[in-house]
Order: C-alpha cells, then structure tokens, then sequence
C-alpha cells in the first residue's frame, strides 16, 4: 500500500495500460525538496550543505545534491535541497525564488557595485594604502541590486574606495594623470 496524495492520474477509465506504465503519479508530502537552477558559472559557489532560504517565509532548506551537467535549454545546473522547517508555507509545484546562504571558511564580504572596477576580465577593489589607493583583484561570489558580495585578500579593517573608481582605474591603467 502506498500512502500519499495523488498529483496526476495518467489514465483514463476503459483505456488499455501496459504492465509497466504508471497509473497515478503519487506524493508523499512528508519530505518536500527543491529543484533550483543554478547559473552554470555560479554553481562552483554552490556546495552541498549549503542552507537555502525562501524570502517572505519561514521555509528553510538544505542542498544535499549537485548536478552534473548543464541542462541545454536554460544553461543552467540543478541542485536540489530538502525543506527542513515550515514545509506549510509552500505547496509542490510551486515556483519561488530562493536565496542560497552559502557555508564558507573564507571571509567574504559586501561592498557596494560602484567599488568595483573591471579589467581583462578581472575584477579589482581599491584598496587604501598610505601613498593612495591600490588596485587588488578580488572574485565575486553573489550580487544583490546595489552591492555584490566577494571574497579576496582582504583586510577586515581594510578602506576601500566607493565614489571615484573610474578615475582610479584609469590612473591604475595609465590612462589619467596624477589625480
């Protein structure tokens, strides 16, 4: 006997069924996972134990699977977390948007996207030293709307430059004068 909530019945009174072909395709709500496509070039920030948010509720995940391919259509790998707390709040099949707070050992910190400067590939953070500024290459690990999240060779303590980036980069470059 199988306990659950039936999601789809597959065929129809009087219709002739193979010996293998399902009938129903049933649900056991017990445990709820997941299905979250990733960006392929953001999945090597993504690690199984990660915990996975749904903002506006109180649901909380954790990712216990990685893809291992990229799926062609929207370029994008799955991960899959299981719903570990207010599996209520939300219902199979529903779409939502998910936040991963990724479990790291190296320091990462938000900074805000006018910071950031860009070259050959290559993103720098201005960094204060005592003859100016300093151009130190950093990765980015998420972005929100007005700040990114990195991680680098950075001090805590350390004085980054926010207003003025553009003419630090062209001074970095070569391109300005001595300003």
């Amino acid at each position: 006997m199988i306990s659950g909530v039936v999601l789809d019945r597959m065929v129809t009174t009087g219709e002739r069924a193979g010996a293998l072909a399902p009938l129903f395709r049933v649900a056991n709500f017990n445990k709820l996972w997941l299905d979250i496509n990733i960006p392929q070039q953001r999945i090597k920030n993504v690690r199984v134990g990660d915990k996975v948010l749904i903002p506006g509720t109180e649901v909380t995940a954790r990712i216990f699977l990685l893809g291992k391919h990229v799926d062609h259509d929207n370029q994008t790998v799955l991960a899959r977390a299981v719903i570990e707390t207010a599996k209520s709040s939300i219902r199979p099949g529903q779409a939502v948007a998910v936040k991963i707070i990724q479990s790291s050992h190296t320091l990462m910190y938000k900074v805000p996207n006018s910071a950031l400067a860009q070259h050959e590939g290559a993103t720098y953070l201005f960094i204060r030293t005592e003859s100016g500024f300093s151009a130190r290459p950093i990765q980015i690990v998420g972005r929100e709307a007005k700040q990114t999240i990195i991680t680098g060779d950075l001090q805590e303590n350390s004085e980054i430059a926010i207003r003025g980036a553009v003419a630090l980069k062209a001074n970095f470059l070569g391109l300005g004068g001595d300003e």
